[in-house]
């Protein structure tokens, strides 16, 4: 199955489960579907081969699902050149992943098993977490790699440095300390999700925001709201982005999207411009609302 044919696999599905959905088209981003109903959003990627998930891609993926109170979810067809199997977990920096034909599975809740002998199937290591509960637990390194069953070596150096680890190796960490290990901890229906990136705060307000590597918006915050923002200037991709921003405006309560622009102050296709200079002076969230509306 083509990637395009995915993705309307994908729509169909949500819609037949009353999902609200703004698809992302015509333009390189790090997720393809916002979808959401009264109970849940999703922000979903849809890839051929689930391989193709680069560190970066994931880590916007993340950051748009923290903003958005979202679960995440890789769809896909293949990893290397086998097809994904049928009701199985597979994780890519993370980020769960599944076939079409497991998508339906996904959305009723169903207990799915995880893939453990497949490339990508890698968590990230909070390494202070690692090491208090290593602490926590009165076990030494040595006693850890050996009632784990992993080298000394390895859990050395997540201790000190963090990084990704084997699943099979974080999942013996955690089953002899008792406890989460992971930076980025997700199950399927119960997700808990730290920032990856460094927040900052959009003018004078306090509303905290990220820097997103590729998404249809640069910027994304959140506080009393949730806020989209881009800051291109190409008139042909400000106009598939305006698209976007209006559908988001109108599929989800309290989501603002906007435009920076270097310039002035305008509207673009619908959707409000607001000048670098402008945006340096706002104070509120209320004012910031005032602006875009």
């Amino acid at each position: 199955m083509h990637r395009e044919n995915i993705v309307k696999e994908v729509e169909r599905i949500l819609e037949s489960y009353s999902y609200e959905n703004v698809v992302i088209s015509n333009m390189h981003a790090s997720f393809d579907i916002l979808a959401r109903n009264r109970l849940r959003t999703i922000v979903i990627k849809v890839v051929y081969n689930i391989d193709t998930i680069d560190r970066k891609m994931a880590k916007d993926i993340f950051d748009v699902a923290s903003f958005m109170d979202a679960e995440t979810l890789i769809v896909g067809e293949v990893s290397k050149d086998k097809r994904l199997g049928k009701n199985v977990v597979y994780t890519r920096f993370s980020v769960n992943c599944v076939s079409v034909e497991s998508f339906e599975s996904v959305l009723d809740g169903i207990n799915i098993p995880l893939a453990s002998k497949y490339v990508g199937t890698k968590a990230e290591v909070d390494k202070e977490r690692m090491k208090n509960l290593r602490m926590l637990s009165g076990m030494s390194l040595s006693g850890l790699a050996k009632s784990a069953k992993v080298s000394k070596d390895t859990l050395y150096k997540l201790e000190k440095f963090g990084g990704y680890a084997s699943l099979g190796t974080v999942e013996r960490t955690e089953a002899r300390l008792g406890d989460s290990v992971r930076l980025n901890r997700i199950s399927i229906g119960v997700h808990e999700y730290k920032i990856s990136g460094n927040s900052y705060k959009i003018g004078r307000t306090d509303i905290k925001a990220v820097y997103l590597n590729s998404s249809p918006f640069n910027v994304i915050g959140k506080r009393k709201n949730y806020y989209e923002a881009s800051m291109e200037s190409n008139p042909r991709t400000m106009k598939k982005k305006a698209k976007v921003f209006a559908q988001i405006m109108e599929s989800f309560e309290n989501n603002y999207s906007f435009f920076i622009s270097d310039k002035k102050d305008g509207k673009f296709d619908g959707i409000n411009v607001i000048s670098k200079k402008k945006l340096s002076k706002i104070e509120s969230e209320s004012e910031l609302v005032s602006e875009i509306e």
